[in-house]
C-alpha cells in the first residue's frame, strides 16, 4: 500500500514476475453525489518488456472499463445509507 486516505483514496503497487504495476483509485464529491477516478502505470520488465507491454495494455484497459461499469451498476443500484438499516 502506497497510500491510504479512506474513504477518498488509495494506491497500491503490486509486483508479479515481470510485471510492475502502480494503481490508484480516487473519490471526490461533486454536484450529483461522487466521481470516481482511477489509473494504473507500469508494464512488463525484461528485454521483452517493452513489446509485451504494449500488446497487454488495449486488453487491460477494456477490462478495467468493465470493472468501472460494473462498479457504477452496483454503487447506483444500491438503497441509500439510512435505507439499510
Amino acid at each position: 500500500m502506497i497510500e491510504w486516505h479512506p474513504p477518498r483514496a488509495a494506491a497500491w503497487r503490486t509486483v508479479q514476475g515481470p510485471v510492475t504495476v502502480r494503481s490508484w483509485i480516487r473519490v471526490d464529491p461533486d454536484d450529483r453525489g461522487s466521481m470516481v477516478s482511477g489509473g494504473a502505470d507500469g508494464g512488463f520488465t525484461g528485454p521483452l518488456g517493452g513489446i509485451l507491454t504494449r500488446l497487454a495494455v488495449p486488453r487491460m484497459i477494456r477490462q478495467a472499463n468493465a470493472d468501472l461499469l460494473v462498479l457504477r451498476d452496483r454503487l447506483e443500484s444500491s438503497p441509500p445509507p439510512d435505507a439499510r438499516r
